[in-house]
């Protein structure tokens, strides 16, 4: 154990090494945090913690939990509140960023809480609206969009009418609550509302490259792929100008998505060089272009680079709880499974994923779910009509069954507003949910 005195040359060394071994640098980070501790120096025990945690992600799930957890006891000792409030704020974000979604919540919380209690005044008003802003994405995170809102239009009418930041970052997240529920009208509006006030902030450029990242995204979902093209060649571009790698390497995940999506092919050494980009990213960032880098995958019969990606990918969402993530896999895979002939592992896949997207009110996805099923079924009823006619037709009714219910749901999305799907026709869109055509997802 480091003595208390020397935890600044621990934190030094690891800096240096935090680029090239970034597994002993995590080490370093939690022996100064434990010396910085024993110091008394608790502010900077819960930063050297928070640093460890998010370079443990990359490695080990374990400490990742570990550095969480001392950090947070460590808080507790804080006696200063703007200092604790600060701290607090910055660890729930790390945490979040780390995939620790479940331990963050009652952090977010407890800031919440914590904020309620500040004396009156203009700045605790905004302290507090921002804390249910940090709660909120803690919500989104763990699959709870509606609370999530409700929590967002408390937190409006909180923030202060000149608290342009804090009203920035209330309404960006208010669009990233939308844009998960695909409500993409609501999403871009609120992205919109969120561009004019970090404009009145002061136009950081960071902020506004984070809103053109997702309203480009927004486009994506939409199918509007040549609209949303630009938005990401926007941003990552501001992000290279800022000397921001990791978000460059965040705007990717889109980026490629588009582009393939285009119809541009891309080659295997571009795919090996998206999946190293894909392993350095931080977890929730990761696992959606791992998702991404595997549907590309599969659709350019790579099989063993699908494989590959759904075994690392889809076990690090599980491992991680990140429950809507880990259904996207399996939806994915099970279509794998199906093309393989191995109905029965296929089907388990399929209804767990759409089990998964229907609790988290993921409608689309749940309809792209039953809509596969029905698929799958077909094949199965396709195999058993020469040898179990009478199975044959309980599947097939089962099928349609499960293709109408897919139709019922996207026509209810339509109804309601949702502008998640293009415009298609009511008739070839029957055909294809009842014959056999495997949808993209």
């Amino acid at each position: 154990m480091l003595p208390p005195d020397e935890w600044r040359c621990a934190y030094d060394m690891a800096v240096e090494l935090a680029v090239t071994d970034d597994a002993t640098a995590a080490e370093l980070f939690g022996a100064a945090a434990v010396a910085a501790a024993n110091g008394g120096e608790f502010a900077a025990a819960v930063q050297l913690d928070r640093s460890a945690m998010l370079l443990h992600v990359r490695h080990d799930s374990a400490q990742t939990a570990a550095s969480a957890q001392r950090a947070r006891s460590i808080l507790r000792h804080i006696p200063d509140q703007e200092t604790w409030l600060r701290e607090a704020s910055e660890l729930q974000n790390a945490m979040i960023a780390a995939g620790i979604v479940t331990e963050a919540l009652p952090l977010a919380q407890a800031i919440v809480d914590y904020s309620e209690r500040l004396p009156p005044s203009v700045s605790a008003s905004e302290a507090h609206a921002q804390a249910l802003c940090n709660l909120a994405s803690a919500l989104i995170r763990a699959g709870r969009h509606s609370a999530a809102l409700t929590t967002l239009d408390v937190a409006t009418r909180r923030v202060p009418p000149d608290a342009y930041e804090s009203t920035g970052n209330i309404k960006f997240t208010v669009g990233l609550a939308h844009a998960e529920l695909n409500h993409i009208t609501e999403a871009r509006s609120a992205y919109d509302e969120a561009r004019t006030a970090f404009i009145a902030a002061g136009a950081d450029p960071f902020d506004l490259a984070y809103v053109d990242r997702h309203d480009a995204a927004a486009l994506a979902r939409t199918g509007r792929y040549e609209d949303a093209l630009p938005g990401f060649e926007k941003a990552r571009d501001a992000f290279e100008l800022l000397g921001a790698a990791e978000d460059v390497d965040r705007t990717m995940v889109g980026l490629v998505q588009v582009r393939y999506l285009l119809g541009r092919l891309i080659l295997p050494a571009d795919l090996d060089d998206y999946e190293t980009t894909a392993r350095r990213l931080p977890p929730s960032e990761a696992i959606a272009m791992g998702l991404n880098l595997a549907n590309i995958a599969f659709r350019q019969q790579d099989e063993a680079r699908f494989e590959r990606l759904y075994s690392l990918f889809g076990q690090r969402a599980r491992d991680m709880s990140m429950t809507v993530d880990a259904a996207k896999f399996d939806a994915s895979y099970a279509v794998v499974l199906q093309g393989r002939g191995q109905f029965r592992d296929a089907v388990a896949l399929n209804r767990s994923a759409a089990a998964g997207f229907k609790e988290a009110g993921l409608l689309r996805e749940a309809a792209n779910a039953d809509h596969n099923y029905a698929l799958i079924l077909e094949e199965q009823a396709r195999a058993a009509t020469s040898t179990d006619p009478d199975l044959a037709a309980a599947l097939r009714q089962e099928a349609a069954d499960s293709a109408l219910a897919a139709i019922s749901t996207l026509d209810a999305l339509r109804h309601s507003g949702e502008q998640c799907l293009k415009p298609v026709d009511r008739p070839a869109e029957a055909a294809d949910l009842l014959g056999g055509v495997v949808p993209s997802r």
